[in-house]
């Protein structure tokens, strides 16, 4: 082949990783300012390729976000899921008390962290790169914020049900599910670190001292999700003792804000199981 000729298009596939992560380094590194001054002085198309690549990470707030981490979004919309669970156990709470003034402001603040999480989940899936350079596969990551989505919605049912209703807790029913609420808050938090944890199983590619600590926090909150379940048996034992002495209607909410809070603790353990799937791959 001439020097003249075009390389083959296997050899220019083979190069795109490596521009791909040029890009990247070189918008994590350096400043606009530079990267302008060198796109200005640049003569080889490849180079000032990847320079006009990154000067668009660069200046592009999504672009910078995902630049550096592309699961940094999947961690902040986990943190604003994790703000709805966090209202949400004072709001059950402040029901049993039948603090109904309170209720109603934690619902409005749940409904805040709520609208937060689903500005970061609508970013997430418009902007999160298709990168051949993502440890795990795309689809695999948007499951994980859907996953997540999942623990905000259930929140959000939770807190409509004592207000619809304004019912009563009847003798020991309430502080059960007060404590029921607290196991499942719990349950999210332990999601959470687990997932806050992913930029490092990233850099080790899910291997290592840090894969191993992540494996042992998956196991502690399935361990607690487990919990959840037998608090879960028992309440409801309760509660069937209860039944002929409260309005049917009453039961049914009982019954079902139960449910609904365990589904909250179900769902993060996906995330777990989730995150295990990105380490087995």
């Amino acid at each position: 082949m001439s020097a003249q000729e075009s390389p083959p298009d296997s050899a220019h596939r083979s190069s795109t990783p490596v521009c791909d992560k040029l890009v990247i380094k070189s918008a994590n590194k350096f400043h606009y300012s530079s990267l302008q001054h060198w796109f200005s002085r640049a003569r080889n198309d490849l180079i000032r390729r990847i320079l006009s690549q990154a000067i668009k990470i660069v200046t592009n707030p999504i672009g910078a976000l995902f630049g550096r981490s592309p699961i940094r979004p999947l961690q902040g919309h986990m943190g604003a899921v994790q703000s709805c669970v966090a209202s949400l156990q004072k709001l059950v709470e402040a029901s049993i008390a039948a603090d109904w003034q309170s209720a109603d402001a934690l619902a409005q603040e749940i409904n805040s962290s709520k609208q937060d999480a689903d500005e970061i989940k609508r970013d997430t899936r418009m902007h999160l790169p298709r990168s051949v350079f993502l440890p795990v596969a795309r689809t695999d990551l948007l499951e994980l914020v859907s996953i997540q989505d999942q623990i905000g919605y259930n929140c959000k049912q939770v807190a409509q049900l004592p207000l619809l209703r304004k019912s009563s807790f009847p003798g020991d029913l309430g502080p059960a599910i007060a404590g029921f609420c607290s196991a499942t808050l719990k349950v999210s938090e332990s999601a959470l670190a687990t997932i806050n944890e992913l930029d490092e199983l990233f850099e080790t590619s899910f291997k290592g001292r840090e894969a191993g600590f992540v494996e042992k926090l998956i196991d502690q909150f399935q361990e607690m999700e487990a919990q959840s379940e037998e608090g879960k048996s028992a309440i409801q034992g309760q509660l069937l003792q209860l039944e002929d002495s409260l309005n049917p209607v009453d039961v049914i909410f009982h019954y079902k804000l139960i449910d609904l809070l365990a589904d909250i603790a179900h769902s993060a353990r996906k995330a777990g199981s989730q995150l295990l799937m990105f380490m087995a791959r």
